[in-house]
């Protein structure tokens, strides 16, 4: 449900951003969300349809909100500042949080993976940041279905678990729906 974010995204940017989407390319994004849940497989989707879910759409509609948002600050602030404040107020925002549910001890192996784990978390978000100042908000939310893809490479090398026939189905859809995505006329044009 998370790969709702796309849809989120599409529909929202319309009275937010005062923009539209062509057909083509919703048509692509709805055969992205089609490869996900290919890719991860429906009888899993339907097994899982409790509470969680209600996390997950959760999750989506905020990072679909997130996503705009910043597009609508990139037309104002430089994309440092977008970053400092962001990044200043997620960390005092959930640092209570995390300091709650930290171990009495803590080794310096964990630290370091924690650490990393924020570095590349900012390295990712400055990557965002300044691709939403660049393009559309819905272009740039149909890269999260590259994620799949990942998880799919990650299961393999990682796990041993070689992608079945549905996910490599799956993730097939999603690249060509991300290829004509961005080779579909965008609006105004």
């Amino acid at each position: 449900t998370f790969y709702l974010n796309i849809f989120i995204v599409a529909i929202l940017a319309i009275p937010m951003l005062i923009g539209r989407m062509p057909w083509p390319q919703w048509a692509c994004s709805a055969a992205g969300f089609g490869g996900v849940v290919l890719a991860l497989g429906p009888q899993s989707l339907a097994e899982d349809l409790r509470w969680p879910l209600l996390l997950a759409f959760g999750a989506a509609t905020f990072a679909g909100l997130y996503t705009l948002f910043t597009r609508m600050a990139g037309k104002h602030d430089s994309i440092e500042t977008s970053q400092v404040y962001t990044t200043l107020s997620g960390a005092l925002l959930f640092f209570p949080f995390a300091m709650m549910n930290l171990p009495s001890e803590i080794s310096w192996p964990l630290l370091a993976i924690l650490c990393s784990f924020g570095l590349l978390g900012g390295i990712a978000h400055q990557f965002m940041v300044t691709a939403l100042s660049f393009s559309p908000a819905p272009f740039i939310s149909m890269a999260y279905y590259s994620n799949i893809i990942w998880i799919v490479l990650y299961d393999t090398v990682l796990f041993k678990q070689p992608p079945g026939p549905l996910a490599l189905i799956g993730c097939s859809i999603v690249i060509l729906a991300g290829l004509v995505f961005l080779r579909a006329p965008k609006a105004g044009h």
